[in-house]
């Protein structure tokens, strides 16, 4: 796993700790421009390591006086064709299920900024090019609002896949960009995520499937591949993926050689009894000081953060 190998003042921007409790975010649009219509809006919150609130919201755009019917109804079957069956937004569906596009707007802006102000992570998929930059968009030309992800609070699976996929390669073809897929000294965490989604790394792909293939996340959560493209169930996959990431995270970067040596291996423990002290302040002072934002979905009373089963 790449975050094995990120170095301290890399992972100090967001207090060391993978973090246990994130916003995932996912987002289905009529297009892919900042002019194409935000139709599906989905989120689940992970507090704890544990799945405490998730939702998904369909916006009727037919309800806006100011949106042609006629366009919106050619972009949708356009995007059918494109994706296939599993694309099921069409004009019944965002008519019969579809809220009022201004009211989900709103709640969205609303429980981003709680979760930014409460300075909590995010995690999306690609989420720079898709849900940053055409949520930017669509706030402004809607509620006259801007968004973005935080600097040092946003992790993108995408990036963090490619990443640790080529730095553990063992095709020959793949080696010479192993030093290319580490943090440089300078840079944020939102910085390096669009920086590997963008790399050059040989032909690596790194889409949602073949992320929960490679770790055989389709079997072990019984995912049907029919419900991708649908926001709120790629979000829960992006949760199966971040927490497989933290199932693969270790402590220690030493060689195993090195770890034969005693020497060696006293510098492991060391490191492995500091990083845990400093894990239990982090998860501590979390506990004390901050305290995940509560979500009141629309139409719904207030829901409080809850503890659920374990996945």
């Amino acid at each position: 796993m790449i975050v094995n190998h990120w170095h301290s003042q890399f992972t100090a921007q967001y207090g060391h700790l993978f973090p246990p409790t994130y916003l995932v975010l996912d987002i289905e649009t009529a297009g892919n421009g900042k002019e194409d219509l935000v139709v599906e809006l989905g989120h689940v919150i992970v507090q704890d390591c544990v799945i405490a609130d998730k939702l998904n919201l369909v916006l009727n755009w037919y309800k806006h006086a100011n949106v042609d019917s006629q366009q919106l109804t050619d972009k949708l079957f356009k995007m059918k064709n494109i994706i296939g069956m599993a694309w099921k937004l069409l004009p019944e569906r965002l008519k019969t299920e579809g809220i009022d596009p201004i009211e989900g707007l709103n709640f969205y802006y609303d429980l981003l900024q709680s979760w930014i102000e409460a300075k909590l992570p995010f995690v999306a998929q690609n989420g720079l090019s898709t849900e940053e930059r055409i949520l930017d968009a669509t706030f402004k030309r809607f509620l006259g609002k801007s968004f973005c992800f935080p600097s040092n609070l946003y992790f993108d699976t995408g990036a963090l896949f490619k990443a640790s996929y080529v730095y553990e390669a063992k095709d020959s073809s793949l080696i010479p960009y192993r030093n290319i897929v580490l943090p440089n000294k300078t840079e944020t965490l939102k910085e390096y995520c669009k920086r590997i989604i963008y790399a050059k790394t040989g032909n690596v792909g790194w889409s949602v499937s073949k992320m929960l293939n490679h770790y055989n996340l389709f079997e072990k959560h019984a995912i049907d591949s029919d419900t991708l493209h649908c926001a709120m169930h790629d979000c829960l996959c992006l949760v199966y993926i971040m927490e497989e990431f933290r199932s693969r995270i270790t402590h220690s970067n030493l060689d195993v050689n090195e770890l034969k040596t005693q020497e060696g291996f006293a510098r492991a423990m060391n490191e492995e009894f500091a990083i845990r002290k400093l894990e239990q302040e982090v998860l501590t002072k979390e506990k004390q000081a901050v305290k995940a934002p509560s979500v009141k979905h629309p139409g719904a009373d207030r829901v409080p953060l809850r503890r659920q089963r374990k996945m």
